[in-house]
């Protein structure tokens, strides 16, 4: 089942592209992005493994391109790796569009896209406990801090705040984007 293209008041997310590989090869090779992502995007070769990767029958992994709707270029990714009744979100933005609520906007339109597309119950999410904007960009987004623990990240034990976002409170939420 192939991915729709999403847009939202100020974003465009769609499918990853073949032409996507070096922009995002170079907004993602900014070392504090790099630090922060579990998928290493440094280099045209990653994306196009990812797209690779994309393409196989059955995978569970889901990618959005973020390009911005003023001139559709890629700010960033989001996506969601789907289990049997829940999934596990991601994002990065380009640090050029940090603090303009980008990110919560595309993490928006994924849980839409998600809650919507799959029968799931939960959405969950982490991010490092050194990185609390992405922290507030899930609790914009209607997540919930559920607890924290040591996770292997770049070949380290590193710690990590976990968050849900139940598909009950999705429901009843009063800022419904919906989604094309």
């Amino acid at each position: 089942m192939s991915l729709p293209t999403l847009l939202t008041s100020r974003l465009i997310l769609r499918p990853l592209l073949d032409s996507d590989a070096a922009t995002l090869a170079a907004l993602a090779s900014d070392p504090e992005i790099a630090r922060r992502t579990r998928r290493s995007l440094l280099s045209a070769d990653d994306v196009q493994q990812l797209q690779h990767e994309l393409r196989q029958p059955g995978c569970q992994e889901k990618v959005f391109v973020v390009c911005r709707k003023s001139d559709r270029q890629p700010i960033g990714c989001t996506g969601l790796i789907l289990g049997e009744l829940e999934a596990d979100v991601g994002y990065w933005i380009a640090r050029e569009h940090w603090g303009q609520g980008f990110a919560t906007e595309a993490l928006r339109a994924t849980a839409d896209f998600a809650f919507q597309r799959y029968e799931l119950w939960q959405l969950t999410a982490h991010h490092l406990f050194d990185n609390p904007a992405s922290g507030r960009v899930l609790a914009k987004a209607g997540f919930e801090l559920t607890g924290f623990r040591r996770v292997e990240h770049g070949g380290q034990q590193v710690d990590a705040l976990f968050y849900q976002l139940l598909r009950a409170k999705w429901i009843a939420r009063p800022d419904k984007e919906g989604f094309l």
